[in-house]
């Protein structure tokens, strides 16, 4: 008996616009970052059920793991509602349910919105907690020293309201180091110099750093992150 997943597709046979991990110049595009982040070891996996979110500890670990868990929650304007740290332990192999939170902790009051939804050949305006949709929920998952993360809204991203980020850009030889002040969502980092990164198209949590190691002097350095591209549209 066996089992396995694959995603499509891995690289490009000419240019091409398409749905690749990497072009025909062999340049890692945003799928290649973010399918080791979906087939790493250890994934924290966020679901909305029961009235509020779950946490689930997914492990592919041949044994039995401590993990420390970080969870956090912003407003997508970037104030940090409320934060909570524990041990949990993982099953090798399986997948554990380590926390609850009713939609009452993530979001302390109902404040009515309507957003547009999708209905059999049409959509539909329905109320949803503002609350809730202004805010996303992350989660660090600390095993053996190596941090895996994910995170999660409450909406599509086109209904959401997502604040511009000022996303600060250091560069110091090979390293690039970049910081928020409000969460970002798929930031890309290009370089003028072809050089690989050691990770790319990030979701940020405000006032974190992260350090991109460069296998090259990376050059001039430009940032994009979704909002910019949603604006634009």
């Amino acid at each position: 008996m066996t089992a396995g997943t694959l995603f499509w597709q891995f690289n490009d046979c000419w240019p091409v616009a398409s749905w690749s991990c990497i072009d025909y110049y062999k340049r890692k595009k945003a799928l290649y970052y973010y399918s080791g982040r979906f087939f790493a070891s250890v994934l924290p996996y966020i679901v909305e059920e029961d009235g509020g979110i779950t946490i689930y500890g997914i492990s592919d670990l041949q044994q039995d793991a401590e993990a420390h868990v970080e969870v956090l929650c912003y407003s997508l304007d970037g104030e940090k509602l409320w934060e909570r740290k524990f041990n949990t332990r993982l099953i090798a192999n399986d997948v554990v349910k380590i926390a609850h939170y009713d939609e009452r902790e993530i979001a302390e009051k109902y404040v009515p919105y309507v957003v547009p939804v999708d209905a059999s050949h049409c959509t539909l305006p329905v109320e949803r907690n503002w609350k809730l949709l202004n805010s996303v929920v992350y989660v660090r998952m600390t095993v053996d020293e190596k941090i895996y993360d994910n995170y999660y809204v409450f909406d599509k991203f086109r209904n959401l309201k997502l604040t511009k980020p000022n996303i600060t850009c250091y560069v110091e030889g090979n390293d690039i180091t970049l910081s928020t002040d409000v969460p970002a969502f798929g930031v890309f980092v290009y370089t003028e110099n072809d050089v690989d990164l050691s990770d790319n198209c990030l979701n940020m949590i405000p006032g974190e750093k992260y350090t991109l190691k460069c296998s090259d002097n990376p050059g001039d350095v430009k940032i994009y992150d979704l909002s910019s591209l949603i604006l634009k549209i």
